[in-house]
């Protein structure tokens, strides 16, 4: 079982990038605002496991969560 983590930070253009990332660590989705995703970071030795719908469904289950929250003000604004 895994928890979802949704993280953001701007990157060199100033552009928010929000990430969901599984706890414990097994696969990452970053996403900009215009829900164009940037970066998919998978640790193989942990998805082999789950298997194809294991890996289809914590990989979507990322994405969605990643574009879901792409307007929340995660980052501090002072």
């Amino acid at each position: 079982m895994h928890s979802i983590t949704v993280t953001q930070f701007k990157d060199e253009d100033d552009d928010v990038i929000t990430t969901a990332e599984t706890d414990p660590p097994a696969m990452s989705v970053s996403v900009r605002t215009t829900g164009e995703i940037v970066d998919v970071d998978a640790k193989v030795d942990k998805l082999r496991p789950l298997g194809a719908e294991g890996l289809k469904e914590l990989f979507v289950t990322c994405a969605q969560s990643a574009f879901a929250h792409r307007y929340d003000p995660l980052l501090d604004e002072g």
